[in-house]
């Protein structure tokens, strides 16, 4: 699986590699460039990431095409129904889409 991931994230002179997708082909929890802002797609918005951790949700349209950070594997084994961990601050201030919040013991 890692040489995979790897060949999805960079190409061969290792430059990140990012697919252009449109927002509403995508599940929640992926990570994507919009607006020239970066951050995690969850129910229709976009959670900016900074070190602090997410900020206030910032809507996408649906028809909206996206920049693709998230590896394409990792993308479809969220579409198939798995729900990743994030950071308690991605979902403030809004519905999970498909996400849980990790909860350190």
């Amino acid at each position: 699986m890692d040489p995979v991931l790897h060949g999805e994230r960079v190409d061969r002179q290792r430059r990140p590699v990012t697919r252009p997708a449109r927002a509403a082909d995508l599940p929640g929890g992926v990570m994507i460039r919009a607006g020239g802002r970066t951050g995690l797609y969850l129910g229709g918005s976009l959670r900016p990431w900074s070190w602090a951790g997410y900020g206030a949700p910032a809507p996408v349209g649906g028809d909206d095409v996206v920049e693709t950070l998230t590896p394409p594997s990792i993308v479809a084994v969220i579409g198939a129904g798995y729900r990743p961990l994030v950071h308690p601050t991605a979902l403030a201030g809004g519905p999970d889409g498909g996400v849980r919040a990790h909860q350190p013991r």
